[in-house]
């Protein structure tokens, strides 16, 4: 593990600082791993970063993203990509004992902060294409709600007529019992509409899980 004194670990502590969640145990690794394992022709250093996205809203949605930068300059890897070399470097890596004095740790900060800002970035991005769709999906079931209700009521309301209309005891005994499903139909749809309608304003949360340096050799 990289020592408490590294730039990276001093960027991510000041992050956690910021959120009010820092830890006594440092969420950043430095690792190695060989390119056969990762079965992909691939070498280098990377710096990555990890977030847990939240949204809640009319679905509830979380994920891990993951954002994996060369430190040669080169653009970053797709999250696909990402995503398995992280897992595989935590699962099937080693410790990088020497990272401190084989890499410009500066230079590595830096590019790690890059990959927070374009996870930062893409969770905007995410978060607004989420809303327009939780707010597509909740007008969707309010609707269909309320158009079960409808016709649900019609029926109740055309069969007290017809109760109402026939005049014999037998069916003015029926009236009060499909006033009273029509009672129950509309608390408990509208209880349900009332419920997505309140989900109107979406929750979001994004936080910082892990970070670091992975060798690709």
């Amino acid at each position: 593990r990289v020592t408490q004194d590294h730039p990276i670990v001093r960027f991510v502590t000041e992050c956690q600082r910021q959120e009010d969640s820092a830890k006594s145990r440092f969420p950043v690794s430095a690792l190695k791993i060989s390119s056969l394992q990762l079965k992909q022709d691939i070498k280098g250093v990377y710096a990555y970063a990890i977030q847990r996205w939240h949204i809640s809203g009319a679905r509830d949605i979380e994920r891990l993203e993951y954002c994996l930068i060369p430190m040669d300059g080169s653009p970053a890897l797709e999250s696909d990509d990402a995503e398995l070399i992280v897992n595989t470097a935590a699962h099937l890596g080693e410790d990088w004992m020497g990272a401190a004095n084989e890499i410009d740790c500066e230079r590595a900060a830096e590019i790690f902060t890059d990959g927070k800002d374009q996870l930062d970035l893409a969770f905007v991005t995410f978060r607004d294409a989420q809303k327009r769709e939780d707010n597509d999906r909740r007008h969707m079931m309010m609707k269909s709600i309320q158009r079960h209700l409808d016709t649900q009521r019609e029926r109740i309301l055309e069969r007290i007529s017809r109760y109402r209309a026939e005049g014999t005891e037998k069916h003015r005994r029926l009236i009060p019992m499909e006033e009273g499903k029509l009672k129950h139909l509309t608390d408990r749809l509208g209880a349900r509409i009332e419920s997505l309608r309140n989900k109107g304003k979406l929750q979001s949360a994004h936080n910082f899980v892990s970070g670091g340096i992975i060798k690709i050799y």
